[in-house]
C-alpha cells in the first residue's frame, strides 16, 4: 500500500460543522433510517486505512457515517491495525469487525456491523481461484482472460432475523466492477 502525499496546505475543519454537513447529505441522499424490519448494508473503501495520517476528528466522522448502517463492507485496511480500533472506539459498543488475512498490495478486506441487529456466522473465507481453473472463468462482454484477484474477496455470513445471508466484500478494478454490477443487477431480476 503505497499513502498518498500529504495535503498542502493542511486542510482543517470543524468537526460540528462537518457532522452537520454529513447529516444534511444523508437527508439529501435519502439514506433511510435504521428500522426492525430491514439491514441497510454499505461498502467503502477506507483508502490506506492504517498508513495514511487521520486525526481524531476524521475517526469521528468515519463514525458517523458507519452508523448509519447495520453492515459496511471495508477494504484497504493495512496491516497496522491501530487506526481501525481508534475507529471502533468512536462507534457505538454494538460494533464488531472480522477481517481477512493481508492479501494484494498488502491490504485487507472486512466487515464492521452493529451486533444488536446483525449477527456473524460461521461462514468466513476468502474467494480464490487457482490458475489451473482460471481458464474456465468468461464473462460476456469482457476481453482478455481472467488473471485471478490480486485482492481475494472477503466473504463472510450473517443472520440479521429470519434474514441469513452472506456478504462479500471486494476491492476490485472498475471494469470487474461494472461487470459484477452488471451481473448483480440479473440476479435481481430473476429474484
Amino acid at each position: 500500500m503505497v499513502p498518498h502525499d500529504r495535503e498542502n496546505p493542511v486542510f482543517t475543519y470543524s468537526l460540528a460543522t462537518e457532522r452537520q454537513a454529513l447529516l444534511t447529505t444523508k437527508t439529501l441522499c435519502v439514506v433511510p433510517d435504521k428500522a426492525e424490519n430491514k439491514v441497510l448494508a454499505a461498502t467503502w473503501n477506507l483508502t490506506n486505512f492504517g498508513i495514511q495520517d487521520r486525526s481524531d476528528n476524521d475517526f469521528a466522522l468515519m463514525a458517523e457515517v458507519i452508523s448509519w448502517f447495520d453492515l459496511v463492507a471495508i477494504q484497504e485496511i493495512a496491516d497496522d491495525l491501530a487506526h481501525l480500533r481508534l475507529l471502533m472506539n468512536n462507534l457505538p459498543s454494538t460494533y464488531k469487525v472480522i477481517i481477512s488475512d493481508i492479501g494484494g498490495n498488502d491490504e485487507r478486506a472486512g466487515f464492521l456491523y452493529d451486533s444488536a441487529k446483525v449477527e456473524r456466522l460461521e461462514l468466513a473465507a476468502e474467494v480464490a481461484v487457482s490458475s489451473s481453473d482460471q481458464h474456465y472463468i468468461r464473462m460476456r462482454g469482457v476481453s482478455g482472460s481472467f488473471q485471478g484477484f490480486d485482492r481475494n474477496p472477503y466473504v463472510v455470513a450473517f443472520r440479521a432475523g429470519a434474514l441469513e445471508f452472506t456478504a462479500v466484500s471486494v476491492h476490485l478494478f472498475l471494469e470487474a466492477m461494472l461487470t459484477m454490477m452488471k451481473i448483480a443487477g440479473h440476479l435481481r431480476l430473476m429474484l
